[in-house]
């Protein structure tokens, strides 16, 4: 088996969660939106879930929207505010380092007659928080801003991103898919209006997520049908995923510190075997305001990264973000000015709590044969 250092693109799914899931493929089947036994104590399991992410944001039930992952979530808020806002030309605001499905609505948004600007990043990974305040017009509607990046791991100014636009009195939207269930996130005191996460990247499964939308703004719905999920998203739900994320949001909260200790410990660890080699590298973003799972890093004496993945094929990690295929170069790094040269020789490394010191190890005994 290979040795994962891939996590940002998702993790291995806690074996509790598996256990969690199970019954409700073979045992406890019924539709939620049944009215008999069977569909009540689907929906009573269903909301069970909801409580565990509501409770891990420190919001209320009707505020979570089940999706099938932050994908959509990301669409929902994007087009939801746009079809509110249909007779009218509107102004968005995205961070230049948003994951795609966010920045590629920029084409979607302006071909319904709205503009979109986006907020520079400065060279150390963070946007720009004079820019953002510089682009804000009497139009402008909503800014998302992403939580933690996915290819460098640096911690956006979700709060003060927040204040701004709760100052000039707009929506404000973070994708939290690389934060949720790794650090401790209370949308009241950041007065985010809407947060997208996904189960998968915190050992829970793929092809579900969830939407955190304030109570206090609304969306067009985008999926449409039934009445579930509040009229928010029609569709009988993913049962099953939905137990898993709930259950991965319950055993990612009960360990959040101890987890989030033992990520220090890693990270700690692996710069330090990184400075023990004879490598000529550069760390893509400012180590002080970045989580300790992720790093983005150019070897200058290596291959190109490419040939890197393909020579450390015993290793999974990866060039940049998975949901970026092709030979397109970082548009996360591009953004931060990064010379091209070092974007094509630079990788993400990403740690999850399975990630072990041995493994570090014998990453760095492979890499050090290569450059």
């Amino acid at each position: 088996m290979n040795t994962y250092f891939d996590n940002a693109a998702t993790t291995k799914v806690d074996s509790s969660v598996i256990d969690e899931m199970i019954p409700f493929y073979n045992k406890l089947y019924g539709n939620p939106s049944a009215n008999n036994t069977c569909g009540r104590i689907i929906r009573e399991s269903v909301d069970n879930a909801r409580f565990e992410v509501c409770k891990a944001l420190n919001c209320t039930p009707n505020e979570i929207i089940f999706t099938s992952g932050a994908t959509e979530s990301n669409n929902l808020v994007i087009k939801g505010c746009s079809d509110l806002c249909c007779n009218e030309n509107y102004h968005y605001i995205f961070s230049s380092i948003e994951h795609k499905s966010i920045l590629n609505l920029k084409d979607y948004l302006e071909s319904k007659g709205n503009t979109v600007d986006l907020i520079d990043c400065l060279p150390n990974g963070i946007i720009d928080l004079d820019h953002l305040e510089s682009l804000i017009t009497e139009d402008t509607i909503l800014v998302s801003c992403i939580y933690v990046n996915n290819e460098t791991g640096m911690i956006q100014p979700i709060k003060e991103v927040s204040e701004i636009c709760k100052y000039y009195g707009i929506m404000f939207h973070t994708d939290a898919t690389q934060a949720f269930g790794k650090l401790s996130i209370d949308v009241n005191e950041l007065e985010i209006d809407f947060l997208s996460l996904s189960a998968h990247k915190f050992h829970g499964p793929k092809g579900v997520g969830a939407l955190y939308k304030n109570n206090n703004v609304n969306l067009a719905c985008q999926i449409i049908g039934g009445s579930q999920e509040d009229g928010y998203r029609s569709g009988t739900e993913n049962v099953p995923g939905i137990i898993g994320l709930g259950k991965a949001t319950q055993v990612s909260q009960n360990s959040l510190m101890e987890n989030y200790s033992y990520f220090e410990k890693l990270e700690k660890y692996f710069l330090k075997k990184l400075g023990c080699y004879n490598f000529n590298y550069v760390l893509n973003g400012d180590v002080c305001c970045k989580v300790p799972w992720i790093f983005n890093i150019a070897f200058l004496d290596a291959v190109s990264s490419n040939d890197l993945v393909e020579k450390m094929q015993d290793f999974c990690f990866s060039k940049s973000s998975a949901c970026s295929k092709g030979n397109y170069p970082s548009h996360v790094l591009t953004a931060m000015h990064v010379d091209e040269d070092l974007i094509n020789r630079s990788i993400r490394i990403s740690f999850s709590k399975y990630t072990t010191f041995e493994e570090i190890d014998l990453f760095f005994d492979k890499l050090s044969t290569i450059i």
